[in-house]
């Protein structure tokens, strides 16, 4: 096989199955402490279709508990972002 550049291998991974990585993603995301994140440009979820993506990351929210903080916006055709509330009202408050 020839050398794969890294885009080849983000290629490749999105093809597979990735069991457990909506709640890892969105576990990481919280524990970030940031405001918002562009679900679409994290590698694992370049190339998905956005309502789709939105749907099972929704799902999955849900189905975690104490997550009741965190969103998904649809922000345009391409492009989805996760929003933790909480972090934005923090910052809201921050700047008041």
């Amino acid at each position: 096989m020839s050398t794969l550049s890294a885009e080849d291998i983000t290629r490749l991974l999105s093809q597979t199955r990735n069991r457990g990585g909506h709640e890892r993603f969105i576990r990481r995301f919280v524990e970030s402490g940031e405001m918002y994140a562009v679900v679409t440009d994290e590698p694992e979820y370049q190339g998905k279709p956005v309502q789709s993506l939105r749907t099972t990351l929704t799902q999955k929210v849900k189905s975690l508990e104490g997550f009741d903080n965190v969103r998904l916006v649809k922000a345009d055709d391409d492009t989805l972002i996760i929003v933790n509330t909480t972090a934005l009202e923090a910052n809201a408050s921050d700047e008041s």
